[in-house]
């Protein structure tokens, strides 16, 4: 969670996730509090990779299938198309559809 404070003619606003504290200063307060909830939204999301997402996907459910190679070859060849370094966050529709 974010915290607000008066700071001269502005609003700064800090943010602490997984111990790495930004901050910001803003003309307004409701800036601020754009700025906090937009950082919130992606710290927790852009932390993890396509990468990440589909091993943690094979440890769970691929393990346990019939047709787990074939699974796992599909999961390779879609792993390298959208880039394993790819972090969740940049991951749109569109960029799955093309």
């Amino acid at each position: 969670m974010g915290t607000l404070r008066k700071r001269g003619m502005g609003w700064y606003a800090e943010v602490c996730i997984r111990r790495q504290r930004k901050g910001k200063t803003c003309r307004t307060k409701a800036a601020a509090e754009a700025w906090i909830k937009e950082i919130e939204r992606k710290g927790t999301i852009a932390m993890h990779t396509v990468g990440e997402a589909f091993d943690r996907y094979r440890r769970s459910y691929t393990a346990r299938k019939a047709s787990r190679r074939r699974e796992e070859q599909r999961l390779d060849r879609l792993c390298s198309r959208l880039g394993a370094r790819t972090p969740l966050s940049e991951l749109s529709a569109d960029r799955l559809a093309h």
